[in-house]
């Protein structure tokens, strides 16, 4: 009896369903791991720097001349080089689209007509925000002058970081967001709304003195996530060994079951080709014997 080598078989549909499941399953599994990376922003901090403005030469020269025979003073942090003060020690931080706030440090106080007139200006602040008109905040204390023509000299009126100053400039222009100098002169300058109801003396939208400033940057470089990586084939069954049930990763779960799909998908074909293969055979053998 000689056997005659066996014909070959397509695997049948199901059984390649399986398979197919089972690759599906392993595909799946992956896609479940984390595929990108966060990215923090930039953050830029003020370490230093000064910001001049004269206020109004024409309150200047009124408080200094023969009306009010007033002066003025420059204190913690604020200084006067005519015809203007400066206010120092720059603070503050700026995000990666170049807002923030920026605050200075100093006081200066007005005092005139013998000692009825007070008023002070401290702490400015400038405001800068994405698509917004840059602002100077500033603390603002001082007597009404019905107050003052009252003779109620303690009826001091506190108005801290006031909106006061509307700043003719395109922040646009500033390198905001990178470290190094900013600086920015001349800076044309009108009193809003807000400033004029704490300060009194001029409208809105005056035009005060233009102001000048510069402060230093210090800017942190964007960090990227690292995603942890995918774990191997070779190592999915070592995993699922080692984890406990309730605390094993669904990527190893998904991964173990698609490789159990895929095994019974080989075994299946492998099965109904050798039994075919036997058939086969005997048949054949059957054939020969026969008279």
């Amino acid at each position: 009896m000689s056997l005659s080598s066996a014909p070959r078989h397509r695997a049948r549909p199901h059984v390649l369903a399986a398979i197919a499941l089972g690759v599906g399953v392993l595909a799946a599994g992956g896609a479940a791991a984390p595929a990108s990376a966060a990215t923090a922003e930039s953050v830029c901090a003020v370490t230093d720097g000064t910001l001049s403005w004269g206020v109004k030469e024409s309150f200047r020269s009124y408080i200094s001349g023969t009306i009010a025979k007033g002066a003025w003073e420059a204190a913690e942090g604020a200084s006067y080089t005519t015809p203007e003060f400066t206010w120092s020690g720059a603070h503050g931080s700026l995000d990666a689209t170049g807002s923030g706030e920026v605050a200075f440090e100093g006081v200066v106080t007005f005092t005139g007509h013998n000692g009825l007139l007070r008023t002070t200006f401290a702490n400015p602040t400038l405001v800068l925000s994405e698509g917004q008109q840059p602002q100077l905040k500033v603390d603002i204390s001082g007597v009404s002058m019905e107050d003052a023509l009252a003779g109620a000299t303690d009826a001091v009126q506190t108005h801290p970081q006031i909106p006061m100053i509307a700043l003719d400039l395109d922040a646009g222009t500033l390198p905001l967001a990178e470290s190094g100098e900013v600086a920015a002169a001349a800076v044309a300058a009108t009193i809003t709304p807000e400033g004029f109801a704490a300060f009194g003396s001029y409208e809105a939208g005056t035009v005060m003195d233009p102001l000048s400033f510069s402060f230093v940057l210090e800017c942190t470089e964007p960090v990227a996530d690292t995603p942890a990586p995918e774990p191997e084939a070779s190592s999915v069954a070592i995993a699922n060994a080692e984890a406990p049930a309730d605390t094993a990763p669904a990527g190893v779960w998904w991964a173990v079951a698609g490789g159990a799909l895929i095994l019974a998908g080989a075994t299946a074909v492998w099965a109904v080709r050798r039994r075919r293969a036997v058939v086969s055979a005997v048949r054949d053998a059957h054939t020969e014997d026969a008279p």
